[in-house]
């Protein structure tokens, strides 16, 4: 995806991009813990698996579970073999997940994604303007040593920087 910066007109996605992923390795640390505290509520409930998770471990197939709960995608058929009082708890805990991966954790996904894509867009031109630079020094450090004269290369060279 870094080659596509050559191209004038993927250059600010793939800055957008790169910009937004880095950022978010932080968010989606802490969203990876959420998700593993309620895999392990619900691996306490002690119910059984379905069928699409019978050959991972329990607690990764809780992991995901969660995640597809979290993310709307509502399978509650091992909840009835439960008793009554644990029926209940299962209940209040998808509503938890519902309520905190679903509503919460993703609006503030796209809340950081909108924000960071405003940072990166009130100094695009600079971000473009140092990809290019990057690329004429990538392609300039690879040609060879017989063909950097001392006319194409010379011994000083006056360079700029642009603030960030």
């Amino acid at each position: 995806m870094n080659n596509l910066r050559v191209f004038e007109s993927f250059s600010p996605l793939v800055t957008m991009f790169r910009s937004v992923a880095t950022n978010l390795v932080t968010f989606l640390i802490f969203m990876f813990m959420v998700i593993f505290f309620f895999a392990l509520q619900l691996s306490v409930l002690g119910t059984e698996m379905g069928g699409d998770y019978k050959e991972l471990p329990v607690l990764v197939a809780k992991m995901v579970e969660t995640f597809r709960v979290g993310l709307g995608d509502f399978d509650f058929g091992e909840f009835s073999k439960l008793d009554h009082d644990k029926n209940i708890l299962s209940w209040v805990l998808v509503a938890l997940i519902t309520m905190f991966l679903g509503i919460i954790m993703l609006n503030f996904l796209i809340a950081e994604v909108s924000n960071q894509y405003a940072k990166v867009d009130e100094y695009l031109d600079s971000y473009i303007q140092k990809d290019k630079i990057s690329l004429i020094d990538e392609a300039e450090k690879l040609q060879p040593n017989f063909m950097r004269t001392e006319v194409k290369y010379p011994k000083y060279i006056i360079t700029r920087e642009v603030d960030l």
